[in-house]
């Protein structure tokens, strides 16, 4: 008797990174999963209507209130009541103590005295300095992503180079020679208990206001955040209660509520990286093809009033300067770019975030909806 056929393979999952990399069971082989770039999606304008309405009245701040720093930390129940129950971006002024506490971290100068020849971690990519980004598939003649079929794109991460913190320092100042880089600490995996360690002693291990607010365990991560101007943070999503202190100069937050997502035309993209070796930049698919990350595909402040893109015209963003001695708390899953004036350095916290709340669930079901 003749043995039965093997059943066929499981589909490969792809990888949904907006939301911390969690598998997504959809056929890589099958086209791209992105929303239409023409106006078919024009019915759901009335729809994304009321949901900037619904983030207006209950959650999302103005843009005058928001950029309006408090003048101290509030309480734990404080905290929870005014912003973490409603996903609510704030802004405080650091405490005192803490401000001198981190001290030795406001600058590249101290910053080198503490870390000095230690090896970093350090992104790196050309000179449009976008991390993280979308770009058409290398051979491609046409650069303009707005015409792009989304098949056509991929997600390209930096390339990643070691170096002493002080060889980092001298490529964030003005006159340098060879091929323009931009280069930006950015490692994003809790580094401050990896490659900066030595900086530990100087950090606090939590913060207590916010961990109790947050009903969470000590911070998943804690990373220093070291750039100048050119380095630009494209828009994402992280699962994580973030609070973002800025020690020197100013990072600039381009904010989208939640449950906005389905207008900022969000697709699967495989993966690439820059590979910049002497004078060429080239990016380099990544030979695992099985894997792809959801990224949102528009440039909410550049694309906005194109013809492309009809559903951007119902966002709009909240954009919050923090500067130096300024904390922002920014809400797990609040989509976000990030920017910076001039030399930049910050640590942030991530805390866990909770995934049986109305905030999340409402969210989800509204980028569900869009997706359909």
């Amino acid at each position: 008797m003749e043995a039965a056929a093997p059943p066929p393979p499981p589909a490969p999952r792809l990888i949904d990174s907006s939301i911390g990399g969690s598998p997504i069971d959809s056929p890589i082989d099958s086209p791209v999963d992105s929303p239409s770039r023409s106006l078919a999606k024009e019915h759901s304008y009335s729809k994304l209507l009321s949901l900037r309405q619904l983030s207006a009245d209950h959650h999302a701040p103005s843009q005058a209130a928001a950029n309006r720093a408090l003048p101290e930390l509030p309480s734990s129940l404080d905290f929870y009541r005014r912003f973490v129950s409603k996903s609510r971006p704030g802004k405080f002024k650091l405490p005192r103590e803490l401000q001198e506490a981190l001290g030795p971290l406001s600058s590249l100068e101290s910053l080198q005295e503490l870390l000095g020849d230690r090896p970093i971690k350090v992104n790196v990519t050309p000179e449009h300095g976008l991390g993280d980004a979308l770009f058409p598939k290398p051979g491609r003649a046409n650069d303009d992503r707005a015409n792009d079929d989304p098949a056509e794109l991929l997600f390209v991460e930096p390339q990643e180079q070691e170096m002493t913190f002080k060889e980092f320092a001298e490529h964030l100042r003005p006159g340098g020679t060879g091929p323009e880089r931009v280069y930006y600490l950015s490692s994003q995996n809790d580094n401050l208990h990896g490659d900066l360690s030595a900086l530990l002693d100087v950090v606090p291990r939590t913060l207590p206001f916010a961990q109790e607010a947050f009903g969470a365990g000590p911070p998943e991560a804690v990373n220093l955040w070291v750039g100048d101007g050119r380095a630009v943070t494209t828009m994402h999503r992280d699962p994580f209660e973030n609070v973002y202190l800025v020690l020197e100069g100013t990072k600039t937050f381009v904010l989208v509520p939640p449950y906005m997502g389905g207008a900022l035309y969000q697709g699967f993209y495989r993966r690439a990286r820059w590979r910049l070796d002497g004078g060429e930049d080239r990016i380099e698919e990544d030979e695992d093809r099985t894997r792809s990350v959801r990224w949102v595909g528009v440039d909410v402040e550049e694309d906005r009033g194109k013809e492309e893109y009809p559903l951007l015209d119902a966002v709009e963003p909240i954009t919050i300067d923090v500067h130096a001695g300024e904390m922002l708390y920014l809400p797990s899953m609040w989509f976000h770019k990030v920017k910076s004036s001039g030399v930049s350095i910050s640590v942030n916290f991530w805390f866990d975030m909770a995934f049986d709340t109305p905030n999340y669930v409402l969210s989800e079901w509204a980028n569900a909806v869009f997706d359909e």
